[in-house]
């Protein structure tokens, strides 16, 4: 073989293996990406978490505090907006309070509560009396602050002194030790950026998830983003985090019915 079927032969297998080449490099990049997203989801909701159990576990206090924590990986501030407000736009991006977008369901981020849920609530609540602000002749002895109506709480301070039986819900034995333990679940609609490699990943995560695939509701609040975005494709990365409540769980929005809660499932 001479030289020049030799530079002929080269430049033929470089032809070939150059494109195999560089989607393994962009495969790699994009890899790495999905790994840094999903190590920043992780701390998101560890802090969102740690937000629901210091305020009565409700979703606002950890809506806030998961923006907060991947708002520099979700918006970048444009040349007309104040740096300041960066948490404030990533919170109206991820949760989409446009109510036409809100009704496509096209949220960037959801949380869940897993633990307690409603059930467990309505087994554990007790019906406790507050104090409340106030001012004016609505205050006993000029005072600031008066009684409220009674609301429901699972109380989580001296529970040495509560009964430590264990009650069936669901088929699992819970005592309330377990219904002080807020679990939450958050999912976020990660847009792959990587040209060429982001739809060979779509597609195989979409095909081969275990969890039902894209028609799972994760799949389909990601599918709705995409029609309103500039990215053809997201992919839904969640994780969980457990903490021990650290004020009483309530009720949102239902503080003294005790059911229908916007926060338990």
């Amino acid at each position: 073989m001479n030289k020049k079927q030799q530079r002929g032969q080269s430049l033929t297998e470089t032809a070939i293996l150059m494109p195999v080449l560089v989607l393994l490099i962009m495969g790699l990049i994009q890899v790495a990406q999905m790994y840094k997203a999903k190590a920043t989801l992780n701390h998101a909701t560890v802090q969102a978490a740690r937000a629901g159990a210091t305020e009565n576990g409700f979703l606002n206090p950890m809506r806030n505090a998961l923006a907060q924590t991947l708002a520099p990986a979700e918006y970048r501030v444009k040349p007309n907006e104040d740096p300041n407000m960066l948490s404030y736009f990533a919170f109206q991006q991820l949760f989409r309070f446009n109510e036409t977008i809100r009704g496509s369901g096209a949220g960037g981020v959801k949380i869940n509560v897993l633990s307690p849920t409603q059930q467990m609530f309505d087994s554990f609540r007790q019906r406790v009396r507050t104090l409340e602000p106030c001012r004016g002749v609505g205050c006993p002895s000029g005072g600031k602050f008066r009684e409220s109506q009674p609301i429901w709480q699972i109380p989580n301070d001296n529970l040495n002194v509560y009964s430590d039986a264990q009650r069936s819900i669901n088929g699992r034995p819970i005592n309330l030790q377990d219904a002080n333990l807020l679990k939450i679940e958050s999912t976020w609609c990660y847009p792959l950026r990587v040209p060429f490699i982001n739809a060979i990943i779509y597609q195989a995560m979409k095909t081969f998830r275990a969890d039902g695939g894209y028609q799972h509701e994760q799949w389909t609040a990601c599918r709705n983003r995409r029609v309103i975005s500039r990215h053809d494709y997201w992919i839904p990365l969640t994780s969980t985090s457990v903490v021990r409540m650290q004020s009483p769980l309530r009720c949102e929005n239902n503080p003294r019915g005790g059911s229908n809660c916007d926060n338990l499932q």
